[in-house]
This record gives structure tokens, C-alpha cells and sequence, in this order.
């Protein structure tokens, strides 16, 4: 398999061999498949367990009012 790299990629990628991190650029870039296959994994099984929090929620009937609801909302909005 080919890959075509950014000049950016490759410098990051020469820095880590340079540094002893990894043996080969095939080693670095399966490391990095594999955290980034591993973090998303972890962020979807994280979401699915908040959207049954809520659903679980809805269905005891811990609901918010309009007030607390926008106060949460405006707290969201201000942690991005």
C-alpha cells in the first residue's frame, strides 16, 4: 500500500523515528490506527451509555423545567 503524506505528517513522523519512539514509520502509523481506533471506540460506548442516561431519565420522570433547561444549556454552550 502507497500513502501520500503532507510534508507536515512527514516531518512528525521523521521527529519520532529521530527520537528512538518507534522502529519504523509502519510502526508509528498502526500505533496511531489503533489509539485512534480504540478513542473512538471508548467516545461511542460513552455516548450510548449518555443517551440511555437520558432515556432512562425521561422514563422516571427526572425531567427539567424550561428554567433549568436553559441554565444547562448555556453552561454546555459556554464549556465549548
Amino acid at each position: 500500500m502507497e500513502l501520500t503524506l503532507t510534508p507536515e505528517a512527514e516531518a512528525l513522523i521523521a521527529q519520532e523515528m529521530k527520537l528512538g519512539h518507534f522502529q519504523s514509520p509502519g510502526d508509528l502509523i498502526e500505533t496511531a490506527l489503533f489509539a485512534f481506533r480504540d478513542t473512538t471506540s471508548q467516545n461511542v460506548q460513552e455516548l450510548n451509555n449518555s443517551i440511555q442516561q437520558g432515556l432512562d431519565d425521561i422514563d422516571s420522570g427526572n425531567l427539567l423545567n424550561e428554567e433549568e433547561s436553559r441554565a444547562y444549556l448555556h453552561a454546555l454552550r459556554a464549556r465549548l
